[in-house]
């Protein structure tokens, strides 16, 4: 049975699902069939308004509830009516027992009470488009809390005088002879003065009750969530606090920022090897000008990120020449150059907005003269593949009719299983941090390697913790619609396991748990990055030191991935489209576990595919010398390399593959595809993509790759923020959806804005202010 199991199990846990299969849907309209008649229909609609049997003539007089409440029902109830609520309420409180008959019988009797049939409005009821997926009745949220200050009625005695109606949710499951039971969210309309323990005897009792058990009476409830209005927690006026005093921290840093801009610094760089320092006070007139003079030209380094920054971000290194090495006294304008950088690297002004925004809005590109431009319009490409997708996800899984897109598509396989996008962040990575390293040390620069990892963790860590305590304390109180349920079972793994995001081990530990069971289910990426990082030094350092050492290594990391995963996949039958396997049991007890997705020795062949590229740039830049038939040739690889996106789509729709072609696709299918991206981003920095490397190197995506790390913490929370907040579902079309994609889009980049240039770019000027780079790096003598 394929992913159906999965899209209706985690519609409980407040998980997605993008696949469906024709028979499993089947499963669901049989095990509905007795429940969508049109008797049971119309039987439905006239128990509302059918003339009510009296008990005991006009008045049903009932005994006290217990020795101190007295009740006295005076309607025309149903028969028995009064006496089977009162047993099945007698182990709830008393207050919640007065409440619930009370409201009961004012609805179910004659005469009805406004309040009493409002609150019954309100509650979600069957809706159409059940067979195409809609499981989710939440009723309207807004007409419950409307009902307000109701007198206790029923007893002269009770312990409370009146109460309002509290809006919940309830989460059900049908019951079926076989296979699965079905699970139901439905919306419940009742009195707040019962616990949600109570409201679990309460809501079974209402169900089962005329009208609504005509219909309900067979779902089985399990839990009732209520918590829409609890007072906000200390751990989330902790966090709201730390941003608090990070914005109030910008601020001043803003406005001191601006004060000292009055004092321009203009730094000249001649091509005579000459640096000439002016400093002008806009206050103070007929003053010298003090000139510097530099003898060495690698007291400026030849990587800075953009002249035409600021003072403090154009000197970035401090880097010593062979000759100040031996000599007894450093050079005077070494020193001078540092403590330049000093001086004006404030490290206040390092949160300045106007230094973050205009670095992070600038169109050029950082180390212009050795930078892969097209390494920024491929980041965004594949950020939007990686917005696109989750996007898709959510969407039809929160819609109510997400059957009808929960099938395969040739247009939706790419963006409905966007697995391989990031393969393409991981294999850019790989490069950048190899041919990066790669040239520093081909120029005589001692690394140093502690530092080469500090920075990572630094640059990496506060805007990816701030983004993790915002969604296990805070996102729940901005989430304040029916769906705000599923939040809480968002947010709940991260209680137990919020250590492992922090030792970025989050794709570990638990092993087996499904991704979307995981804290912050989407970062297994961000903890791939940072493993794979911490491995890198070594590799980079054998191919310094000896490349068939280097290329040994990395010959027997790509062995072990294609080992692992084949075995791996061979072993628990993986299918090839997900779900249950059809091969053999060997994962019937975790059939949804994650084998292979977010593990680092399953996933590392992207990364080795990046790490070869960047060793190939630093020292086989020769693309233009290629014969042009060789380049037709690879283009034609490449492209059909591409087509690995598609594979799923003709597993899904053709013939069933064989248990070796999907062993087969799981081993080598993410490496083919990055050899593919290998050669785009090769061709374009080596100039023979022609208009594709134009495409990519397009000034506009220089800040929108900047903050692809930022929008990719922070785009879930976005959706999330949406689909839960809403009153009720929406139904999803093509139009629509691309609508939602783009105002997504826009908006995530707009929020990832804002965390950049509060918790990534000032924490990156910060530590180059107060360390500088001269610690990080020292020439090789």
């Amino acid at each position: 049975m394929p992913l159906v199991v999965l899209a209706l199990i985690v519609l409980v846990s407040g998980g997605t699902c993008s696949s469906q299969s024709d028979s499993s849907l089947n499963e669901i309209h049989h095990g509905f069939a007795d429940y969508l008649t049109l008797d049971s229909a119309l039987f439905h609609l006239t128990s509302l308004f059918q003339p009510s049997v009296r008990q005991n003539g006009d008045v049903t007089e009932l005994g006290p509830l217990n020795a101190a409440v007295d009740v006295n029902v005076t309607k025309d109830c149903p028969a028995g009516y009064v006496d089977e609520i009162v047993s099945r309420l007698s182990n709830v409180s008393e207050e919640c027992r007065v409440a619930s008959v009370q409201t009961m019988v004012d609805f179910n009797c004659s005469p009805k009470e406004r309040y009493a049939v409002k609150m019954y409005d309100a509650m979600g009821k069957l809706e159409s488009n059940v067979l195409r997926g809609d499981l989710r009745w939440f009723g309207s949220m807004q007409e419950c809390r409307e009902v307000v200050d109701v007198p206790v009625n029923l007893s002269t005695s009770s312990p409370t005088s009146s109460f309002n109606a509290q809006y919940c949710v309830a989460t059900c499951l049908f019951p079926r002879s076989s296979g699965f039971d079905i699970p139901v969210q439905l919306g419940v309309c009742v009195p707040d003065v019962c616990t949600q323990e109570e409201l679990l005897t309460v809501v079974s009792l209402g169900l089962d009750l005329r009208p609504l058990g005509v219909l309900f009476k067979r779902l089985n409830v399990i839990d009732v969530y209520c918590e829409y209005d609890d007072p906000i927690t200390t751990e989330a006026i902790v966090v709201i606090s730390v941003i608090g005093f990070v914005v109030t921290l910008v601020a001043v840093a803003t406005i001191v920022d601006y004060v000292k801009r009055k004092k321009r610094v203009t730094i000249e760089i001649t091509s005579e090897k000459e640096a000439a320092i002016k400093v002008t006070s806009s206050g103070e007139d007929n003053k010298e000008n003090a000139n510097h003079e530099d003898s060495n030209q690698n007291n400026v380094d030849e990587t800075n990120k953009d002249k035409h920054d600021d003072i403090y971000d154009v000197i970035e290194e401090c880097e010593h020449d062979n000759k100040a090495e031996t000599a007894t006294q450093p050079d005077k304008t070494e020193t001078q150059s540092c403590d330049i950088e000093q001086q004006t690297s404030n490290p206040l002004r390092a949160f300045s907005l106007i230094t973050s925004g205009s670095r992070i809005l600038s169109t050029d590109y950082d180390n212009e003269s050795q930078t892969i431009s097209a390494v920024y319009g491929m980041k965004f490409l594949t950020m939007m593949w990686v917005f696109y997708g989750m996007n898709y996800e959510v969407s039809i899984t929160l819609s109510i009719n997400f059957t009808d897109y929960a099938g395969a598509s040739i247009i939706a396989q790419p963006i409905g299983d966007p697995s391989m996008s990031t393969d393409t962040y991981l294999l850019i990575s790989g490069m950048l941090v190899t041919y990066q390293t790669l040239m520093a040390l081909k120029q005589n620069i001692k690394v140093n390697w502690l530092v080469f990892l500090f920075k990572k963790l630094w640059r990496f860590g506060p805007s990816y913790y701030i983004v993790l305590f915002v969604y296990m304390y805070c996102l729940v109180y901005v989430c304040q619609g029916p769906m705000q349920f599923m939040v809480e079972r968002y947010v709940a793994p991260c209680y137990d396991y919020w250590w492992t995001n922090l030792l970025y081990i989050q794709n570990l530990y638990p092993y087996l748990d499904p991704i979307r069971k995981r804290c912050m289910g989407w970062s297994w990426h961000i903890c791939l990055l940072m493993q794979y990082f911490i491995i890198s030094p070594f590799i980079i350092m054998a191919l310094h030191w000896k490349k068939s050492v280097g290329f040994l290594i990395i010959g027997l990391l790509f062995a072990m991935d294609f080992v692992s995963t084949g075995l791996i996949s061979w072993y628990y039958g993986l299918p090839p489209v997900g779900g249950l396997s059809y091969y053999n049991d060997n994962a019937a007890d975790a059939p949804f576990a994650d084998y292979l997705y977010s593990k680092p020795h399953t996933r590392i062949s992207s990364y080795l595919v990046g790490m070869c590229l960047g060793y190939i740039l630093v020292h086989h830049k020769r693309g233009k010398n290629m014969h042009w038939f060789f380049q037709v040739v690879c283009w034609l690889l490449s492209t059909a390399g591409f087509w690995m996106v598609y594979a799923k789509y003709w597993a899904a729709t053709g013939d069933p593959w064989t248990h070796t072609m999907t062993v087969l696709f799981y081993t080598f299918s993410r490496f083919i595809y990055s050899v593919a991206v290998a050669w785009c981003l090769f061709a374009c920095a080596t100039g023979i993509a022609g208009p594709i490397n134009r495409f990519l190197s397009w000034r506009f995506f220089v800040p929108m790759g900047r903050l692809t790390y930022c929008v990719y913490l922070i785009h879930p929370l976005v959706m999330i923020k949406f689909w839960t907040g809403a009153e009720s579902q929406m139904f999803v079309s093509d139009l629509n959806y691309l609508y939602l994609f783009i105002s997504h889009l826009i908006f995530s980049y707009f929020v990832a804005f804002f965390l950049a240039i509060l918790f990534e770019r000032p924490f990156i000027q910060f530590e180059k202010a107060v360390f500088g780079r001269c610690y990080s790096t020292k020439p090789r003598s």
